[in-house]
């Protein structure tokens, strides 16, 4: 019966060293996503800066909120992006 408890315990102790495992590894792999986004977001708005001038701030916006749904702290990062009025906020915001 002990030893039992013992391999239940050893496969539980080892499951949650899995998931540990696994929760770092999709987190490196999220802040890397997001890192991606992010540079993407930049040029996008840029992109549009460029060909539409303040119009193109304008319509970033709705962009910007799309592109960061999901990730944490996104409800935060709405309420600030739906407000930009240059490039310059937005990379600040970024950062």
């Amino acid at each position: 019966m002990k030893t039992l408890q013992k391999q239940i315990k050893t496969l539980q102790i080892n499951e949650l060293k899995n998931k540990k495992i696994y929760l770092f590894k999709n987190a490196k792999s999220l802040i890397s996503n997001l890192k991606k986004i992010k540079k993407l977001a930049i040029r996008h708005a840029e992109l549009l800066y460029k060909n539409k001038k303040t119009l193109g701030l304008f319509e970033i916006r709705k962009h910007l909120v799309w592109y960061f749904k999901g990730f944490p702290g996104a409800a935060e990062l709405r309420k600030k992006m739906v407000q930009v009025k240059s490039i310059r906020e937005i990379k600040d915001i970024l950062k």
